[in-house]
């Protein structure tokens, strides 16, 4: 079927809906951005920099964020081992579940697992600033 066999089949109208239509599809198809924009939070946990997460943390970052993957920055900084990207995620709001805690039960980190537990973060934020991290 060429252009102009179409062009008859449709009448005005109809091939003004079908450009319009074909328009969109690609406008708002093909050209979408990524579903997940670049998260300075989730990257900071991969590459395991904690000043970075905390500096996100700080300027409002919200730590309920997730990976691609569909992990919970919570979850993500379990599986890192790092009890301080664990305990600035929950000094800002991020409250463990039960796939968190078994995360960190299977990792068996007893520092992770009591902060994940308790919701005691101040002490290892207190000992990651005595050790000049921040």
């Amino acid at each position: 079927m060429n252009f102009e066999t179409i062009s008859t089949f449709l009448s005005a109208n109809s091939w003004t809906l079908v450009m319009i239509i074909a328009i969109g599809l690609y406008t708002f198809g093909k050209n979408k951005e990524p579903k997940e924009p670049n998260n300075i939070l989730i990257n900071s946990i991969i590459n395991n920099n904690v000043t970075s997460l905390a500096a996100a943390l700080e300027a409002n970052h919200g730590p309920h964020s997730k990976a691609a993957s569909g992990h919970s920055a919570l979850e993500l900084a379990i599986a890192r081992n790092n009890k301080y990207m664990v305990a600035y995620l929950m000094k800002y709001g991020a409250a463990p579940n039960a796939k968190e805690i078994s995360a960190a039960i299977k990792h068996n980190n007893k520092d992770i697992i009591q902060l994940v537990t308790t919701g005691e973060h101040t002490a290892i934020l207190n000992e990651y600033n005595l050790a000049g991290c921040r």
